[in-house]
């Protein structure tokens, strides 16, 4: 695939204002922190990685046990970079059914950009959500 063809470029951390601009009144109101790491500039559409990251961020915020800490990194994969979600104060996560939807939908999402989307239990920083998405 061409540099042309791989599309256009957005910012993950523009995006990600976005999203949580979208959100403002629920993180508000559960008064979390969102504590965003350095992000990058990926080649996945910005109205999709606002999904993906509104989608991702609603289910930590209705899961939560706690106020929310959620913190956004990203790391560099082959031809991906690869994104993680956790919520610092949550441990484990425990998906209700409607959440286990609104993950499958937001993997669909994922896939459809040729990405992958997993959640991952720590011993004791409890549960990420990772996707990633083309680099």
């Amino acid at each position: 695939m061409t540099e042309a063809q791989a599309g256009p470029r957005s910012s993950s951390r523009e995006v990600l204002a976005v999203a949580l601009e979208r959100l403002s009144g629920r993180v508000e109101k559960s008064g979390a922190r969102v504590v965003p790491g350095a992000l990058p500039m990926v080649r996945t559409p910005a109205a999709d990685l606002a999904n993906i990251f509104e989608l991702l961020l609603s289910l930590l915020l209705r899961n939560a046990r706690a106020v929310p800490e959620i913190w956004i990194a990203a790391a560099p994969r082959p031809r991906a970079w690869e994104f993680s979600m956790r919520d610092m104060a949550a441990g484990r996560l425990r998906l209700d059914e409607p959440s286990q939807a609104e993950l499958a939908r937001c993997r669909k999402l994922v896939e459809l950009r040729d990405g992958r989307l997993w959640t991952d239990d720590g011993e004791e920083l409890g549960t990420s959500i990772r996707f990633t998405v083309p680099g």
